[in-house]
């Protein structure tokens, strides 16, 4: 067995497993899941034909030209990668996965395959001008990808932290770093093709690599972010259409506002993340129209602004009365669950790092 032959058989065997794993993720049957079953669906099937092609080698290891090879890479690296675009849309944004953007898509990328097999079959000397141009419609096509994902990407950031009024973008860091190592191996498919096969046996290993990567990004979409994104989404049009008013914005609403706030801080309830303003407004006896305007009229500030300072001035007080606490360990007990983001918030309201406050400690 050479050396192709042995990556094939490990590509395959991780390719199959994937494949399995795909199939076996449960995922609720409710509507606003459907477009995450149909990605399920396909990331299995794809899995599994990749995992199947490879076992043909395995089993038969068929001779194929360089040109073979560069169409067959190309073809699946450009269905991956409108896939795996799809997969990262609907972590983001579940409703905005539309046959609108995807079917074109699909189409252009079923034609660009067409035309590039065809001269592979029937005319090879113009194979050279094929490959350019497949490779000009795909790279066209994968700048629109990015641009799909973003535009999902910062609407979700935007939505989350007005339903919430929350930092919300270390939440979802982990779905852009999935989206951002799927780019980088679909965007591989444009140098891997001008190759020798050597280094073919090495990117295929890699991608069967980034195969279980994106099957454990589903699983931990599944059963940790699907629900956060639907129930956010969910309160966002419901804040639209149905808007709380329990009183107008007067001096008595703030009065009321401010007595409540003050035994909410006091509980130290401002440690507690994914709180939905509508919610918390009405717990607090008001309506969101007069939670926001007391902030911005009374105090000059936002929500998220006052808590944060709460939460900073919080750790400050958790620091000097456990100096052997971690920073990692203080972000928590504030309701900051990013290392980095604490760091930011810190010096942004005291005017120095962690580390500098800690050090003025006696």
């Amino acid at each position: 067995m050479d050396v192709h032959q042995v990556a094939s058989s490990v590509a395959m065997f991780s390719f199959l497993t994937s494949a399995g794993f795909m199939s076996m993720v449960k995922i609720p049957r409710r509507p606003e899941w459907r477009r995450m079953r149909v990605c399920r669906t396909c990331l299995a099937l794809v899995f599994l034909v990749v995992g199947l092609s490879c076992l043909k080698t395995v089993l038969f290891n068929l001779p194929s030209t360089h040109e073979i090879i560069q169409t067959s890479t190309l073809v699946s690296g450009s269905m991956q990668a409108l896939l795996f675009c799809c997969t990262g849309v609907a972590f983001v944004a579940p409703r905005e996965l539309s046959r609108r953007w995807v079917v074109p898509a699909l189409a252009v990328l079923t034609a660009n395959a067409m035309q590039l097999v065809t001269v592979v079959v029937m005319w090879r000397d113009r194979f050279v001008v094929s490959l350019a141009l497949a490779l000009v419609v795909y790279l066209a096509l994968f700048v629109f990808y990015q641009y799909k994902f973003y535009q999902n990407y910062r609407e979700l950031i935007k939505v989350t932290d007005d339903v919430t009024d929350e930092d919300s973008a270390y939440s979802y860091k982990w779905i852009k770093t999935f989206y951002v190592m799927v780019s980088l191996l679909g965007l591989s498919v444009c140098v891997v093709i001008f190759l020798p096969v050597q280094a073919y046996d090495v990117w295929m290993l890699c991608a069967a690599v980034a195969y279980v990567y994106v099957t454990l990004c589903f699983v931990n979409y599944c059963y940790r972010t699907a629900a956060v994104v639907n129930k956010v989404y969910g309160r966002a049009e419901k804040t639209e259409e149905t808007p709380l008013v329990v009183m107008g914005a007067s001096d008595e609403a703030f009065d009321v506002l401010e007595a409540n706030l003050a035994e909410w801080v006091g509980r130290k309830e401002f440690v507690k993340n994914d709180l939905v303003s509508e919610t918390l407004a009405a717990e607090l006896g008001v309506s969101l129209t007069v939670f926001r305007a007391y902030f911005k009229d009374r105090l000059g500030t936002e929500f998220r602004q006052w808590r944060m300072c709460l939460r900073i001035e919080y750790a400050c007080d958790i620091m000097r009365q456990h100096p052997d606490y971690t920073y990692s360990m203080v972000a928590e007990m504030v309701g900051i669950g990013d290392r980095s983001n604490f760091n930011k918030a810190f010096v942004k309201v005291k005017g120095m790092t962690p580390k500098e406050f800690a050090a003025t400690i006696d």
